[in-house]
């Protein structure tokens, strides 16, 4: 089969890990197939890593969000003689010639749940059902990530939860590779602190993080060598951030990093006492997983799809109760005992969610679209 991905959001948090982790998986499943991953040009360095014997790369030259794009996404599939396009992301082609099969990933309902504020929500949202809608109605094959995000597609937008193949995201292992003596001198260079917690992500509203700034401030009058450390590219207007950084009591146990490359986002995972995931909404939660696979503890909302990834392998606590977020953080302060057997079931849980699982589950769907519908196991 010669297969189209749409890898021109790869930049994006989330979506992009995706994007990568399942064309890491085709990689490892050495497949007869050809792969065209049709990307920018400002992501060439990243999407020329993931290049192999069957794996090409094809530059864009329009904006993936711009009308330009519905024209031309026509105008080159047609020409690559593709048979199968993947839209790794809810923004997908309109109109596509019928031989051509489409298949999309729809990973959440979170702009339905939380569109901008103002007159920007509301085109947001109108833009995000539009596009949602026509994936429903009009996709060969649908795909989503965990049984929460199934459920909530199902219900928002009428699709029968059958045509929804859920297709966990995997762990990418060249994230968790990075040995201990590198990791030592990366977080010298990054100046942090022997013990601390980690948020990775933004703040938008359902992250939660002004929720959990709140909850660790409790711990810092008697903890003083302990900091939250937020890794994430930071946005415009971030209240919760901003109190921190203006508030000179709470200011000196926090880190705000940014954005990190994936060796320090590596180490950061696998030197934190635990991973803090506060958020009341995520159709997946990489964060989690990516924790988890590094052998570090999770402390995770009970919310959404998190139980889903954690299970037992960490604590899952009410994403609204503060004061039972600061107990947790300080149960793993004080409790060693608790923080290995966390460490140790973090470890196992993650072999769960492997890319090559994900890239084969996938595969079988493209031959669903292809041939007929067959489930991921490959039965009728």
């Amino acid at each position: 089969m010669r297969i189209g991905i749409d890898a021109s959001f790869i930049s994006f948090p989330g979506v992009g890990r995706y994007i990568s982790c399942l064309i890491k998986g085709f990689q490892s499943l050495n497949l007869d197939d050809q792969f065209f991953m049709y990307g920018l040009g400002q992501d060439r360095l990243q999407l020329e890593q993931l290049v192999n014997h069957n794996i090409f790369l094809k530059e864009l030259n329009f904006k993936p969000l711009s009308i330009f794009s519905q024209i031309e996404w026509n105008r080159i599939l047609i020409r690559d003689d593709i048979e199968i396009f993947h839209a790794a992301h809810y923004v997908h082609p309109l109109w596509l010639p019928k031989k051509i099969k489409l298949v999309i990933t729809l990973h959440d309902a979170v702009y339905f749940r939380f569109p901008p504020p103002g007159i920007k929500g509301f085109f947001v949202k109108n833009y995000y059902n539009f596009f949602m809608k026509h994936a429903s109605r009009n996709a060969d094959e649908l795909i989503t990530v965990s049984t929460f995000s199934q459920a909530e597609l199902s219900s928002i937008f009428s699709v029968e939860p059958s045509q929804l193949h859920i297709v966990p995201n995997g762990l990418d292992p060249f994230l968790v590779k990075i040995g201990l003596s590198d990791c030592q001198t990366i977080l010298r260079s990054m100046n942090l602190p022997k013990r601390y917690f980690l948020y990775v992500g933004s703040n938008k509203p359902w992250k939660n993080l002004d929720m959990l700034i709140t909850a660790f401030t409790e711990i810092c009058p008697w903890e003083h060598d302990v900091v939250l450390v937020i890794a994430g590219k930071r946005g415009k207007n971030e209240p919760g951030i901003n109190r921190m950084t203006n508030d000179p009591k709470l200011s000196p146990f926090i880190r705000l990093l940014g954005s990190v490359s994936e060796e320090q986002l590596s180490c950061l995972y696998s030197n934190a006492i635990a991973t803090l995931i506060p958020s009341t909404y995520e159709g997946f939660g990489y964060p989690a997983l990516e924790a988890m696979g590094s052998g570090c503890p999770v402390i995770a909302s009970s919310a959404a799809s998190l139980p889903e990834i954690v299970g037992d392998a960490g604590i899952l606590i009410d994403p609204k109760n503060e004061m039972f977020w600061t107990s947790s953080m300080i149960s793993m302060l004080l409790n060693e005992n608790k923080f290995q057997n966390l460490r140790k079931k973090s470890l196992e849980r993650s072999k769960l969610f492997s890319i090559e699982l994900m890239a084969k589950s996938t595969y079988y769907i493209y031959h669903n679209a292809m041939f007929g519908r067959r489930n991921i196991n490959g039965k009728n």
